[in-house]
């Protein structure tokens, strides 16, 4: 009968460390014991950030390969990022020696002060960052369609007296998640101009990734040296193109970007599948589709929910961009009133404790 055709593909899925991993070979070949663990010695808190991008995802993952950029365009715009004295002027501090282990490539660091940092590249899609006290970070960069991405963005705090005393207090864990994901929007947000500045000189005008190689972009070079083998290799691009088999659902992958499926083309395909004399078919599964799901519900493509904090950080932080003040006026000027002003002031002081996560929550 029917169910007994009925077949759709499988995989093997396993929840590990707060994540979904799904493993799209063959199900018996599948091994979690490969999956990338915390250390067992460390106690971390993990804060959870959705960021949406109108880029292609390359772009994404060589933007958090090179480290570099945290000195030049962000400067310290954000109390962690300050906290690692990650400003331009200390950009030739910088150390960066590059590694290659069994699972991907990068660079070990060391920042302005001596404080050791990691970047690494895992294929396909995964860039991860470390620092001391056990600080880290992965951005799982997943392309949606063509030019449009999702990153899922795990960050690990280390637990230290500070850290878990914030978090003893009832709704502190909120509060701390929707601190942290205000910082990543607004670095998401300065990176995001640049990108989309990035995409359309490289795509519409033809300008290369990469003319003049400058400190850390051997590893940005090794990044598009990879996707270009992988898609030589695969003979596809990371999108659909059309159905090959509709009752295998075999779909096929575009080869090219003229493959692509566009908007024009949501025709519906019916494999005439019959069960009992009734006409089953397979309407409103076999369309050959622009994928546009999920929605860009989130920064920076969507900031809505992050709007109102940032006019209010321009309102009251005179040296907030677009506020033509010198840094040395800002210390020496006031501070405005307010009961806007002090809720962001308290922000501040519990954010200048979990920002300090080299330092301070680890002793």
């Amino acid at each position: 009968a029917f169910m007994k055709k009925a077949c759709l593909k499988t995989y093997a899925v396993q929840e590990h460390e707060g994540l979904v991993w799904i493993w799209r070979g063959n199900v018996l070949e599948a091994d979690v014991t490969k999956l990338p663990s915390t250390r067992k010695d460390i106690s971390t808190y993990p804060c959870d950030t959705i960021l949406d991008y109108n880029v292609d995802w390359q772009y994404i993952v060589e933007n958090n390969l090179d480290s570099p950029h945290l000195f030049w365009l962000h400067d310290g715009s954000v109390p962690p990022v300050r906290s690692l004295n990650f400003v331009r002027e200390k950009v030739n501090q910088v150390k960066l020696k590059s590694f290659a282990d069994g699972s991907g490539h990068g660079h070990y660091g060391q920042t302005a002060g001596g404080k050791p940092k990691i970047v690494r590249f895992d294929a396909p899609n995964i860039v991860r960052h470390g620092g001391v006290s056990s600080f880290s970070e992965e951005f799982h960069i997943v392309p949606i369609a063509p030019g449009r991405t999702r990153v899922l963005l795990r960050q690990n705090l280390p637990r230290g007296p500070i850290l878990n005393t914030i978090l003893s207090i009832p709704g502190s864990e909120y509060f701390l998640q929707k601190l942290v994901q205000i910082w990543n929007y607004h670095i998401a947000l300065e990176d995001y101009s640049v990108m989309q500045g990035q995409a359309h000189n490289v795509d519409d005008l033809g300008a290369p990734h990469l003319a003049l190689g400058d400190l850390g972009d051997d590893l940005v070079q090794h990044f598009y040296r990879w996707k270009k083998a992988a898609e030589t290799n695969d003979g596809a691009l990371p999108f659909f193109s059309e159905w090959k088999d509709g009752k295998k659902l075999n779909f096929k992958s575009a080869s090219k970007e003229a493959e692509m499926s566009s908007e024009t083309s949501f025709a519906v395909l019916d494999d005439g599948e019959h069960v009992g004399g009734t006409t089953i078919g397979t309407y409103g599964i076999l369309k050959s589709y622009q994928q546009q799901t999920p929605a860009p519900d989130y920064p920076p493509v969507n900031y809505k929910m992050y709007k109102p904090l940032l006019d209010l950080d321009q309102a009251f932080r005179r040296d907030a961009p677009g506020n033509k003040v010198k840094e040395d006026e800002v210390f020496g000027g006031t501070v405005a009133a307010g009961v806007a002003a002090s809720m962001m002031v308290g922000a501040a002081t519990v954010g200048a404790a979990v920002a300090s996560v080299s330092d301070i929550l680890s002793n």
